[in-house]
């Protein structure tokens, strides 16, 4: 059990490709620059593929390079170069809007203390975040989907993460199979709500801008993504629908934890 917790616990990796410098650049701008907290509480570290000398353009020097294109087995190549036994997993374009260390370490030594090995933690929606105690944690156990297990923002014991990675090839990939699995084999798998540990929705959707999510979390025009096209107008409309579907779904699944009394809550 992890009864004091130290920085080397747990470390940030944020995926990215040599290719999405861009995306990566911003989020070194906004968070890494100015956010001592985030420094303060986590080692922080950038997955790309390939280093290019010319293009050392980040505040954070942590950089993890694979040398490969294929997305699982680069992942694993960044995730047995940090030595943290846990692993809060990001995507370059999934900004966080608001973070607690004390949660997360909280969060830790709860999966810790009960062989918990995957914990997302950008469940919920900032309805159900409104009824909550500024000093608690809501958790309840990941209910058996196609999707059960995603990339969205969590915590993974590293071990267990690089292992199902051994099985898959791309995001997608992973997405599927880990679900498969997780219903199969039901592995402790939970999420955890904390009204201070909050994420943005992703910006970039199939390489494209998303304006007004951009414009939201950095309050200046998308034009410095320069290369990168607008999304279009049926894709934002399907962008939509999918995401007030997500809402909907973790809003009743909430509700169905609360009824069966299927959820724990943490407290500070």
């Amino acid at each position: 059990m992890i009864n004091n917790f130290n920085k080397d616990q747990l470390s940030i990796l944020i995926c990215s490709y040599d290719k999405a410098t861009d995306i990566l650049k911003l989020y070194d701008d906004l968070l890494f620059k100015s956010s001592k907290k985030i420094k303060k509480g986590f080692n922080i570290f950038y997955g790309l593929n390939f280093h290019n000398p010319k293009k050392n353009i980040f505040y954070n020097k942590q950089i993890l390079y694979s040398n490969r294109y294929e997305w699982s087995i680069s992942l694993i190549d960044w995730l047995s170069n940090i030595k943290s036994d846990y692993i809060l997993l990001l995507l370059d374009d999934q900004i966080i809007k608001k973070i607690s260390p004390k949660k997360i370490y909280k969060i830790v030594n709860d999966m810790n203390s009960n062989d918990i090995k995957y914990a997302q933690i950008s469940y919920g929606t900032h309805f159900i975040r409104r009824f909550l105690n500024e000093s608690v944690i809501f958790k309840s156990k990941v209910l058996n989907s196609k999707y059960s297990i995603n990339l969205q923002p969590s915590i993974w014991e590293k071990k267990f993460l690089i292992d199902l990675l051994i099985k898959s090839e791309t995001p997608w990939d992973f997405e599927i199979k880990s679900s498969q699995i997780y219903n199969q084999e039901n592995f402790k798998a939970y999420y955890y709500i904390s009204k201070d540990i909050i994420f943005y929705e992703q910006f970039i959707e199939r390489g494209k801008i998303y304006p007004q999510r951009f414009f939201e979390i950095f309050n200046y025009s998308c034009g410095v993504l320069k290369d990168r096209k607008e999304l279009n107008t049926k894709r934002k409309l399907i962008s939509h629908l999918g995401y007030i579907f997500r809402t909907i779904k973790e809003f009743l699944n909430l509700l169905k934890s609360i009824l069966k009394k299927n959820f724990i809550i943490l407290n500070d």
